[in-house]
């Protein structure tokens, strides 16, 4: 597996397995060290983030038939231009909502332990400061992914 990130806090929370690699797109080329290290090419893209440049620059690393999952949120002018991905035949599934099975899976996945969120979490904070909570989040003035408000 390979993780493209640019923060480095977050990129530390990875369960990394061995030989799993992690680009740091702020650090180093990302389309160099991914060309390293997929010398014939990426066969699955899974997006999360939803920034439709990085998308469309590995779009020339992929191979052909090979797959997008974008699950990340582009806003309302973040267009996906299909016409770049025909010449590879490349696929698109774009599951950015959820349904009643996909989150029952997901639940059972939390439950038998499979999925783990915990480390996700880099911030706790009483009701009480809900403002200060989303202030972090907006203004994120310290690294920030996952918060947590306890009622």
């Amino acid at each position: 597996m390979l993780m493209l990130g640019r923060h480095d806090e977050r990129l530390a929370l990875l369960a990394l397995k061995e030989g799993d690699t992690v680009i740091n797109s702020s650090h180093e080329d990302p389309i160099r060290a991914i060309r390293a290290w997929a010398k014939e090419g990426i066969q699955a893209v899974a997006d999360t983030v939803g920034t439709v440049p990085t998308l469309e620059a590995l779009i020339p690393t992929m191979r052909r038939d090979s797959h997008i999952t974008s699950a990340g949120f582009y806003g309302p002018h973040g267009l996906i231009d299909i016409q770049k991905l025909r010449d590879r035949e490349i696929a698109l599934h774009a599951p950015s909502g959820w349904t009643t099975p996909r989150m029952n899976a997901t639940l059972e996945l939390l439950t038998q332990g499979v999925l783990t969120t915990d480390h996700l979490i880099s911030h706790h904070f009483p009701a009480s400061r809900a403002g200060e909570a989303f202030d972090l989040i907006l203004s994120r003035h310290d690294p920030v992914l996952g918060v947590i408000l306890d009622w």
